[in-house]
């Protein structure tokens, strides 16, 4: 990702409530991510609970109530709080209709899971390749996978009908307050029927709510766009950190006497730096 300078300062801004468990697991997911000692080494973001937000599955495919006002009032008040960049743990809210009003509107970037989640997939997947994604109708219906998935050749698949409505079941149980791992044998049996019927290359969490099932029971390759957006967070925070013990190590080499040659080591040291952390 591009968008984030990982040697300036940065801090998340995190949209929560949509669902509040999904946003409390990324929040826990950054600190496992982070590789800390002290208190002092984890990164730094500002979480903002909203659930108020309307659903935006009921949005873009039943007339409901437009969520869009409520992301863009929301990463208002995660600016004003100081966060330098802000994410929105929810796939659907990243459908075309309402992220792209919402960045029409940020003072600051948004970071993008599902750009993450391609950017891995890419990574491992060969053209050609069939990723099944499990998420909402929202989301299915929206296309927010199918376009980028298809400018890299691979093949998007869909569940059936039946299945998508007990995908649909899942997600909005564990909203409901559901034990996510009774909903563990819907989602196996759904990704065991695709591994045999379409030889799938891998399969797409789609919802933030899937990404609170544990121990899937699979060797299909999952991807969780939201522990890659936890990754991504601790990532930025760990370069940053990097380069600040750099910055220190070289303001206190500097305030010693140097020959030429070895000024320029550490100016080659510091550029190649730069180059490590700028754009993972």
């Amino acid at each position: 990702m591009k968008i984030l300078q990982r040697n300036t300062s940065q801090i998340a801004g995190i949209v929560g409530g949509l669902g509040p468990a999904a946003s409390n697991l990324l929040a826990s997911t950054i600190t496992t991510h982070v590789h800390a000692e002290r208190d002092q080494d984890h990164a730094p973001f500002v979480l903002l609970n909203n659930p108020q937000t309307p659903d935006r599955t009921k949005y873009l495919i039943n007339d409901g109530a437009d969520p869009a006002p409520a992301i863009i009032r929301t990463v208002k008040q995660l600016a004003r709080a100081g966060a330098t960049y802000a994410c929105i743990p929810c796939n659907t809210a990243h459908a075309e209709p309402i992220l792209g009003r919402v960045r029409k509107r940020s003072p600051i970037p948004i970071l993008s899971m599902i750009d993450l989640t391609i950017d891995r997939i890419k990574k491992t997947t060969q053209a050609s390749g069939k990723i099944l994604v499990l998420a909402t109708e929202g989301t299915l219906q929206s296309g927010v996978y199918k376009q980028s998935l298809e400018s890299q050749g691979i093949q998007e698949i869909v569940p059936s009908k039946s299945d998508r409505s007990a995908v649909m079941d899942v997600i909005y149980g564990i909203k409901g307050g559901d034990n996510p791992a009774i909903h563990n044998a819907t989602i196996e049996k759904i990704i065991a029927k695709h591994t045999n019927s379409d030889a799938i290359d891998g399969v797409i969490l789609g919802c933030t709510e899937l990404s609170l099932l544990s121990n899937l029971a699979d060797s299909t390759p999952l991807y969780d766009p939201l522990d890659l957006l936890a990754r991504e967070i601790a990532d930025v925070h760990t370069s940053q950190q990097q380069l600040q013990q750099f910055d220190s190590r070289l303001g206190r080499a500097m305030r010693r006497p140097m020959s030429p040659a070895l000024l320029n080591q550490r100016g080659r040291d510091f550029m190649k730096a730069i180059s490590r952390t700028s754009d993972a």
